[in-house]
């Protein structure tokens, strides 16, 4: 699932709506819960183009006093995240062998982070695949850190790397098996 983190919050026309609307509008909620209701589903991989985890949520408050463009990552708007991660979480442990990837990019640093639902102890991973060509730039955020009591979260970040990941799914059985490979190149 392909989420659009600037469709709600620009118009049509390309000028920024008032304001500070939700990253999803209701008619993408809607999309969202639409695909985690498929039954015959065994793995799902949702992408953002901001990281769904990196700053803690209070910190990144803080911090977009400075920096205005952080009002649009998702610890910013930790209802929105808190609600994208029940829904993964609900829906992985609903059926044994169910699997969740989170994917997300933007920041210019390779991550590999593995989200914790501390009441269950289920994990989703989530993997940051940037930059492929941009000069990659130093991870800022705590290496580990919690977006409520619920949920927590650790981040491997590969520093002075270009890079990608691979994925590659394989449905034997009826049970998901991902692969996720990330590839790094030291720049230059």
């Amino acid at each position: 699932f392909m989420i659009d983190q600037r469709g709600n919050r620009i118009r049509e026309d390309g000028v920024l709506t008032e304001g500070l609307p939700p990253l999803l509008s209701s008619e993408q909620r809607k999309a969202i819960v639409d695909f985690f209701g498929d039954e015959s589903m065994t793995c799902a991989l949702l992408c953002a183009e901001i990281p769904f985890v990196g700053p803690d949520p209070e910190g990144v408050k803080k911090q977009a006093e400075r920096l205005a463009m952080l009002k649009d990552h998702w610890p910013y708007n930790l209802d929105e995240l808190i609600w994208i991660l029940d829904l993964c979480f609900a829906w992985k442990s609903a059926a044994a062998g169910r699997e969740v990837l989170l994917l997300g990019g933007d920041i210019h640093v390779m991550v590999d982070s593995l989200i914790t639902d501390n009441s269950t102890g289920q994990t989703v991973r989530h993997v940051t695949a940037s930059p492929i060509t941009n000069s990659p730039s130093n991870f800022h955020p705590a290496l580990d850190g919690k977006l409520n009591e619920k949920y927590s979260y650790v981040h491997k970040p590969f520093p002075g790397q270009r890079g990608f990941c691979t994925i590659d799914l394989s449905f034997e059985n009826g049970a998901p098996a991902m692969e996720v490979e990330l590839v790094c190149v030291p720049a230059e």
